[in-house]
């Protein structure tokens, strides 16, 4: 397994304004403290070890962004698990023991901040597959139907069709073809790609009746020419 103190650079700024003691320290911990990142605070220990003397309250203001006091002598190295096992899963074996170890210290899980065993598996792919779509720039629904006039409109889509989908999908509850929406935005891009937006649909419907009513002025133009010279006497 990878040493948690190699994350560590001489150049961080960080760790450049400790103390020669306090770098010494911050390496003594990272190896000594168990696998959830927590040490048994035991400064005679850590003292004769290091060669030096520690004080606590100095120790912890020094490094108040990278370890904490959780109370009854011990002390977290906070980013501990996630460099060691990256996000934490229960079906891992070694997994298993290290969020019970967390659990045993009254810790979050990293990976699990609903908190350990409140997810059950369809909880948790549903969860992954929203997550998958935040990171992607996707929500499954609009927030209100100002937001879908305003994409419409950015997208050159007429305020009629917004309107149109706010009222469907607040009716059939944020669904399309019957399955929760994944992207609502491409949904509205891929209707009017395909030409299904009801803008389109009528716009349609009305550039046809206007070619019929042509069609059929010049079909009886056509007629009355024909026969302009029935019943006329020569």
């Amino acid at each position: 397994m990878k040493r948690f103190t190699e994350t560590t650079k001489w150049s961080d700024p960080w760790f450049r304004k400790l103390s020669p003691a306090q770098k010494v320290f911050w390496h003594f911990i990272c190896d000594n403290c168990d696998n959830s990142g927590v040490w048994k605070v035991d400064m005679e220990l850590a003292s004769f070890q290091c060669g030096t003397q520690f004080d606590e309250k100095e120790l912890i203001g020094a490094f108040k962004d990278r370890i904490r006091d959780i109370g009854k002598g011990r002390w977290w190295v906070e980013k501990f698990v996630p460099f060691q096992y990256g996000e934490l899963s229960e079906s891992s074996k070694p997994h298993q023991k290290v969020i019970s170890l967390l659990a045993s210290h009254k810790l979050p899980a990293r990976g699990y901040p609903e908190g350990i065993d409140t997810l059950n598996e369809e909880e948790k792919e549903k969860d992954k597959e929203k997550k998958k779509g935040e990171s992607e720039g996707k929500r499954p629904r609009p927030q209100d139907e100002t937001e879908v006039i305003a994409f419409c409109l950015s997208k050159s889509i007429p305020e009629v069709d917004a309107k149109y989908f706010w009222e469907k999908w607040r009716g059939n509850g944020f669904k399309n073809n019957n399955a929760p929406m994944r992207d609502w935005q491409g949904v509205i891009l891929s209707w009017k790609h395909a030409g299904h937006l009801p803008s389109q649909k009528n716009g349609t419907h009305q550039r046809s009746n206007a070619a019929s009513g042509r069609n059929i002025g010049t079909a009886n133009e056509g007629r009355s020419n024909q026969y302009a010279g029935v019943g006329k006497t020569q």
